[in-house]
């Protein structure tokens, strides 16, 4: 829906199909404040909604974000793709990717909470967050930072190996 007055914002409701908790719900509010800099969020829990409030380019990004995000928990139902990719049209700055990755070993709160310090420690990525249904880290930064957080979310990415 347009703004009336001539404003170039808009605002648009994304239901989420898989989304049932008020976290998931949260955790995706969360991903589009801090990776993409949306902030005229608006959530309503039954049904699952977000109302955006942006230009189109920020409704563009939303719309990309909440259909990597929204997902089957279940891996049986729906095999995430491992990684998605975004380029943030219009964007003057040097942070224009948005990824997100699919670990599927480093599942739990605390592995996911880990390797995001890591990104900001180690390759200076700030605007990043997690999913933890399905879990997921999203990224945003320059092609150079997202090449180097690939490398080591890969290298975190590993099975336990049990020693015999």
């Amino acid at each position: 829906l347009p703004i009336p007055g001539g404003n170039p914002e808009v605002v648009r409701v994304f239901h989420l199909a898989h989304v049932t908790t008020p976290q998931g719900i949260q955790e995706i509010l969360t991903v589009l404040r801090t990776v993409a800099d949306i902030q005229k969020i608006f959530t309503a829990t039954a049904p699952m909604d977000l109302a955006i409030r942006g230009t189109a380019s920020d409704i563009a990004t939303s719309e990309w974000l909440i259909q990597s995000l929204d997902l089957p928990a279940s891996p049986q139902a729906s095999s995430p793709p491992t990684i998605r990719e975004y380029h943030i049209p219009s964007t003057m700055r040097g942070d224009s990717v948005i990824r997100v990755f699919y670990p599927v070993y480093i599942t739990t709160t605390a592995g996911l909470q880990q390797t995001l310090d890591l990104l900001r420690a180690k390759v200076r990525i700030m605007k990043a967050f997690n999913n933890t249904t399905p879990a997921a880290l999203v990224v945003r930064g320059s092609a150079d930072q997202i090449a180097q957080a690939e490398q080591l979310i890969r290298d975190r990415d590993q099975p336990i190996k049990i020693a015999p």
